[in-house]
């Protein structure tokens, strides 16, 4: 009898009688899957059509079963034998008359025993058995699929028997508990410096295959591990002397900001002067006071995106991420890298984060004149949002703050402590503190002249003396520095020296994982472990939740003094291949490449980088990646695209002129699409006339053609071309459901949206794009989110509320019928929107309900965020002032972490909490907060600015800012003109307010005329109550 044995784990071989059949007489692919599908199943033989679903599914089933036919001709000729695939009664049978073994029967009879045992040697001998995933080479093929991933279930599990928790990790890198059983391990076995490493690849895996944090229990054994490592470290804490008065000034500010103030703490002074020891000790006394503490570090955001933010969220502890919703986890964790967070996603998980703590919270950020521009600009807005109730630690050097830190350091609400050098006395009392025992009077005075009263300084002077020290007192920083390192080997002392100046010269004492450490000094995996311990033994570095860093900026910098340009520039290329090689972030390698003389070598990285930070909406950061490139390849015309296209994305006025000398440098096809891309800019911008002279002459090709349509679709519908707007549209559409990509279906939708409208046809194009109940997930969002402008213009159009309220009526009817929810919910908040606005408040409120509690079944953050927005209006309206402000909050949450809805919906938001300020300097503080919080195009549609424009007005005007309110109501003047052809209640509004700015001009005539003639409009769109408001002003001044 034939013994055949089939090898199906880690390759694909068939042996018979011991004898391996030759890869080449596999001349046919099917012929090798037919034998090894019959090899895994039971009996090894099948029935003919589940064989023929299974690897021909495309096929009709005479052409699958035509196939199968050759597929066992070609096996049988590799396998020598007639008998080998048997074609018989419905079944195919491989070798039904010999003896058929596999690895896989094999292994998976082990298994069973192995797991039915628990006998750890046993499990271990049956993992061994698998020698790899089921038939690597057909990942792709469904056949495969279900069983590969049983058998590497069962695989893990025997290792996770076997206690083999390195194989795990290697086997499933996600597996976060063999990750901390490793963990524990090594810690257990004295070896920290592998299990923090441990940590930081776990941490690494969880944030960039999964956007989650590792879970608390794995958080506590990292607190051992770096409890354990600093107290092996034994370095003494440096006493707080001389800042007692400092401290207390950041107390008092602190407290004086009341349970809901939000004040920017500034501590600011030279390198070495003590402020990231202060900051520890106001933290330590937040934290016993009840506050939650974040702590983020500039020198190690610098080249990461809003990374401040993301050390941050990491540093939180469990009572305030356990009480966090998913949305703003996910957002925090860093989410999924294919749909990286919005700045509003950002602004409101942190702002959601920071709030969950009873007392309040603080967040340090330590040398922060390193941090990304994003980030500073990111907390800058977070102290202006009312719901937070975060107070902002920012420790740096003031002569390298960047524009946002200096606009921070300039507001009325920060407090500023400067730190001068320590006064006689104070020295004394440090170095004796430090020394243990008084030094004499002289050498005292010696250290307080050398140290110049700095504080670091002076610690390692102190350093140097203690124990009986030298007797010649180091003369430099650089020789107290060294003086540390005299135990040490020279080997080390040259390798530390390396890493050092990596950092030094880059301006950021970065944290280094035990794996670049590693790579930095060349040293083998054990020699870089016990190189760690030496160097913290000797406190020249420190470890912390991020890996290991130089005890101060100012260690690395002397370490690194003395090194030779030309070997520095070596280092730093060393090191960019370094960084390179274990994926560090792109700018981290660039830096070093520009520092290493090799600029043109970085141009790629800085691009890369540059593009990383443009697709979390870090403008800023981007920016400056972008102009870093120009600076070394200033005539590139993809550099100044990309630096063009990042402009108009902040919202910066200049991108035409950007777009402008990008096209001056183009040629071709490339000159055309910077073309298009200036005339969107101009369109953005409110030019119609440039931005169709722009476009005049260009041909679009496929790379250019959907924003080209678009482009000049906008403008045909701006000026009046429904015919063409229409046509553009539809073709927009097919485009961008050609793509697939979202901003284009966005765009495209609201193009069809307008045309619509303007047809008087909206109610119909919004049946058809949204009343799909086929339509699920991002899609359903992008198509709803897409009308919620359209619909604002509907709304206050020409139809009046009544006429609203029967269509959306209908609209609600036939989305129920249809199985639409998320239509019905869209409909039903249309329907209570337009109840409201014709003043019939309890009908409303009770839609509005009703929308609310729709859109968050189907999980649409922005229909939600309008429901409660309109809430918050009906509540002003109906006098209840004190609920309109938590409506609120909630509407601007929601409305944040729908990125898609934001920029439609937060100057509307905006716009009813500047109604519902109680007072003019309240009204005020909500324009200053809108203007932190809507600075990008991506944050607000210029469609959606009126409802923010009038009442912000309205307040210039009262507080006697008459240009700025005129200039306000201009603007919505000429929106209204082209969105509602200059009727309407909006144009009632801006009306109101100009009644307004002639009241506050002394003109009570001009006010009179404008009031009534708003009255008269209100009352012809049907809204009564705003008619009823104007008639009451109006009657207030006894002039009608």
């Amino acid at each position: 009898m034939t013994l055949v044995d089939l090898r199906l784990l880690g390759a694909f071989t068939v042996s018979l009688d011991g004898r391996v059949v030759a890869t080449a007489r596999w001349e046919h692919r099917r012929a090798a899957d037919l034998v090894a599908l019959l090899g895994l199943t039971p009996g090894h033989r099948m029935l003919r059509d589940r064989i023929v679903d299974a690897l021909w599914p495309e096929l009709a089933p005479d052409a699958g079963m035509a196939n199968l036919h050759k597929a066992a001709h070609h096996a049988r000729r590799a396998l020598r034998g007639p008998e080998a695939v048997v074609l018989r009664s419905g079944l195919v049978s491989l070798f039904p008359d010999a003896r058929v073994d596999s690895d896989v029967m094999r292994f998976e009879e082990a298994a069973r025993t192995a797991m039915a045992s628990g006998d750890r040697t046993v499990c271990a001998a049956a993992a061994d058995l698998y020698t790899g995933d089921l038939l690597p080479d057909r990942l792709y093929d469904e056949w495969t699929g279900v069983r590969r991933e049983q058998l590497r279930h069962q695989h893990l599990e025997l290792l996770r028997g076997a206690i083999r928790w390195a194989d795990v990790v290697a086997a499933e890198p996600t597996d976060e508990a063999a990750h901390r059983a490793l963990m524990r391990h090594y810690l257990d076995h004295g070896n920290r410096h592998a299990a923090l490493r441990q940590y930081q690849r776990l941490r690494t895996v969880l944030a960039g295959d999964l956007g989650v944090r590792p879970a608390p229990e794995t958080v506590a054994v990292h607190g051992e591990i770096v409890t354990g490592l600093a107290r092996a470290a034994r370095r003494p804490t440096a006493p707080l002397v001389g800042r007692e008065v400092a401290l207390a000034r950041l107390g008092a500010a602190l407290r004086a900001a009341g349970p809901r103030g939000r004040p920017a703490l500034l501590v600011t002074g030279e390198a070495g002067i003590g402020k990231s020891r202060l900051c520890e000790a106001f933290c330590t006394q937040a934290r016993r006071a009840g506050f939650a503490v974040l702590r983020g570090s500039g020198a190690e955001s610098e080249t990461i995106p809003y990374g401040v933010i993301r050390q941050a969220a990491r540093s939180a502890g469990p009572e305030l991420v356990d009480g966090l919703p998913d949305e703003a986890r996910a957002v925090l964790a860093g989410s999924s890298p294919a749909e990286p967070p919005s700045r509003q996603q950002l602004l409101a998980a942190l702002d959601r984060l920071c709030a969950g703590a009873e007392r309040g919270t603080v967040l340090l950020v330590d040398d922060a004149h390193l941090a990304d521009d994003d980030s500073v600009a990111l907390l800058d807005t977070l102290l202006f949002t009312n719901t937070s109730r975060c107070a902002v630690l920012l420790a740096l050097r003031p002569e390298q703050a960047r524009p946002p830190l200096a606009a921070l350091r300039s507001a009325p609400s920060t407090t500023e402590v400067a730190l001068p050098p320590l006064g006689r006395d104070e020295s004394h009392e440090l170095v004796t503190a430090l020394c243990g025992d008084r030094p004499d009077d002289k050498t005292l005075e010696r250290v307080w002249q050398r140290a110049a009263g700095n504080p670091f300084f002076t610690t390692e002077l102190a350093a140097a003396l203690a124990g009986g020290g030298p007797v010649e007192m180091p003369p430099t920083l650089t020789a107290a520095v060294t003086a540390r390192l005299a135990g040490c080997s020279t080997d080390l002392v040259d390798r530390l020296r390396r890493v050092a100046t990596v950092l030094a010269d880059t301006a950021a004492n970065d944290a280094v994982d035990a794996d670049e450490f590693t790579a930095l000094t060349g040293l083998d995996a054990e020699a870089a472990l016990s190189a760690l311990d030496e160097a913290l033994a000797t406190g020249v570095l420190v470890v912390d939740d991020d890996g290991y860093r130089f005890r101060h900026a100012l260690v690395a910098h002397s370490l690194a003094d003395g090194i030779a340009p030309h070997r520095r520039r070596e280092i730093h290329r060393n090191a960019a291949e370094t960084l390179a090689a274990t994926g560090a972030h792109p700018g981290r390698v660039a830096r070093h490449l520009l520092a290493g003389g090799q600029p043109h070598e970085a141009v790629p990285w800085l691009v890369r980088a540059a593009q990383q930070a443009g697709a979390v909406s870090a403008y800023a950061d981007a920016l400056g990646h972008v102009e870093a490139a120009l600076a070394v390849e200033p005539d590139r015309a993809d550099l100044l695209a990309l630096r063009a296209e990042f402009l108009l994305a902040s919202g910066d006025p200049m991108a035409a002129v950007a777009f402008g000398a990008a096209a001056g440098a183009a040629t071709g096809a490339m000159r055309d699409a910077l073309r298009i891309g200036q005339s969107w800019a101009l369109l953005m911008g409110g030019d119609v006339g440039a931005a169709t002279e722009t476009l005049d002459g260009i041909i679009a090709d496929d790379t250019t053609r959907f924003r080209f349509t678009l482009t000049s679709g906008m403008i045909a519908w701006f000026t009046g071309s429904l015919d063409e707007a229409g046509r553009a549209a539809e073709a927009t559409m097919k485009l961008a459901t050609a793509t697939g990509e979202q901003a284009d279906l966005l765009n495209a939708t609201f193009l069809q949206a307008l045309v619509a409208h303007s047809r008087g046809r909206w109610a119909q194009q919004f049946r058809i794009d949204v009343f799909d109940p086929r339509l699920e997930g991002v899609l359903a969002g992008i198509l709803s989110d897409a009308h919620l402008c359209a619909a604002e213009i509907y709304l206050f159009g020409d139809d009046g509320p009544d006429s609203i309220a029967t269509t959306a009526s209908r609209l609600a009817d036939t989305a129920a019928s249809a199985g639409a929810a998320r239509g019905v919910a869209f409909a039903t908040t249309l329907l209570g929107e337009a109840k409201l606005l014709s003043g019939d408040l309890d009908a409303a409120e009770e839609h509005l309900l009703d929308g609310v509690a729709r859109h968050r079944a189907v999980r649409a953050r922005g229909g939600e965020a309008v429901a409660l927005h309109r809430l918050a209006e009906l509540a002003l309206a109906a006098g209840r002032h004190e609920a309109a402000g938590p409506l609120l909050d909630q509407a601007l949450e929601a409305a944040r972490f729908s990125p898609l809805s934001a920029r439609h919906l937060l100057a509307r938001i905006y716009g009813t909490r500047v109604r519902a300020a109680g007072d003019d300097a309240a009204a005020l503080a909500v324009m200053a907060e809108a203007q932190e919080c809507m600075v990008r195009p991506d944050e607000v549609c210029p469609a959606d600015r009126v409802p923010y424009l009038v009442p912000a007005a309205t307040v210039l005007a009262r507080t006697g800012q008459l240009d700025g309110a005129t200039e306000m109501l201009g603007i919505a003047e000429t929106l209204v003109g082209l969105l509602w052809q200059g009727h309407g209640s909006w144009a009632a509004a801006v009306t109101e307010a100009r009644a307004q700015v002639a009241r506050a001009r002394g003109d009570d005539a001009a006010a009179h005329r404008l009031l009534a003639a708003a009255e008269q409009g209100f009352a012809r769109a049907g809204q009564p109550l705003e008619a009823a408001r104007c008639r009451r002003a109006g009657d207030v001044t006894g002039v009608r």
